[in-house]
């Protein structure tokens, strides 16, 4: 009775006020979730844009923000980072001075030394001596090339992509896979959770059944972060040759087959030190995925000088 007594009271007190107390709380949270936004988005557009809407649509902004403006791929992935996979004794070798690259250059050398310098400083990567690169043009050259280098690999293979389909080629990958977890090779396959829904016969469930360890990266039941996803490229085999650039595998980037719409696009062979930096991406995103540490000298091989080209690798989102 005397509990009913007071909740009357109380509520008879608050009631004139709870507009502006609803008002108050709305604003604190706009301001909170805005001035968040400003704070952690490195993509000033998208700064802009959600703190835009949390500003002028306090209620319906501030929910879409805290549920889906938070980029908690990258919050979980800053509190994997101690697990990252361990550069080889001597990486840091190879690193490159920046005054060197103006050095080497001539005139255009002084801009170089300028990208370089704030690359680095963005990155947190070394510029590394020592690569060769090859271009690879459409499917025709990149995937010969990928599926030689998985039939000789030796040690292990990381694979990652965005879309891996189960057409005629993505079968050849699929076995070639297989073939090499057979010879004792170390696979390990990570595909993107929306993009490997672009098949009808989703290839993770195909490379699982023939003993190929396959992760997906935030899969489609994860609803909180389903706009975060990984278009990444990246297939290194040995520890020692990489393949990334813009394909995923899929038949369409085969331009002379007879498809429909054809899609033309670049992909790069690199060798030397630089591979140990792609090697670090895909180590991070597979812990990420399936919570697996991926190291030792199967996946770090020794470093080798292969070229005269300066690299670095730098990752991108989400």
């Amino acid at each position: 009775m005397f509990d009913n007594w007071i909740y009357i009271l109380v509520m008879d007190w608050i009631e004139p006020y709870w507009p502006y107390l609803l008002t108050f709380v709305t604003t604190t949270l706009s301001i909170i979730a805005a001035s968040h936004a400003i704070m952690t988005k490195r993509d000033v557009r998208s700064a802009l844009g959600w703190a835009g809407l949390v500003l002028l649509s306090p209620g319906l902004g501030v929910v879409l923000y805290f549920c889906l403006g938070i980029n908690r791929v990258r919050r979980k992935a800053l509190a994997l980072r101690d697990t990252r996979v361990r550069m080889p004794s001597g990486f840091y070798r190879y690193s490159v001075d920046p005054v060197e690259t103006a050095e080497r250059y001539g005139q255009a050398g002084e801009t170089l030394l300028q990208i370089a310098k704030t690359l680095g400083y963005v990155s947190g990567k070394p510029l590394l001596r020592g690569n060769t690169i090859d271009i690879l043009r459409n499917g025709e050259m990149a995937y010969p090339a990928m599926l030689s280098a998985i039939h000789e690999a030796r040690t292990s293979i990381s694979l990652q992509s965005y879309i891996f389909d189960s057409d005629r080629l993505g079968l050849q990958f699929v076995e070639a896979l297989a073939a090499a977890v057979r010879r004792g090779v170390r696979v390990r396959v990570l595909i993107d959770g929306i993009g490997v829904r672009y098949s009808l016969r989703p290839v993770h469930r195909l490379l699982r059944a023939k003993g190929v360890p396959t992760a997906l990266f935030i899969p489609v039941r994860n609803i909180k972060v389903l706009n975060l996803r990984t278009h990444r490229k990246i297939m290194v085999v040995d520890g020692n040759t990489a393949f990334t650039g813009g394909m995923n595998i899929r038949l369409g980037h085969m331009v002379t087959e007879k498809s429909k719409e054809p899609t033309e696009d670049i992909h790069f062979c690199l060798r030397g030190p630089v591979v140990q930096q792609l090697q670090e991406v895909f180590a991070d995103d597979w812990n990420f995925a399936s919570g697996e540490i991926l190291q030792g000298p199967n996946w770090v091989a020794p470093l080798e000088m292969h070229g005269s080209i300066f690299a670095r690798g730098i990752a991108d989102g989400p």
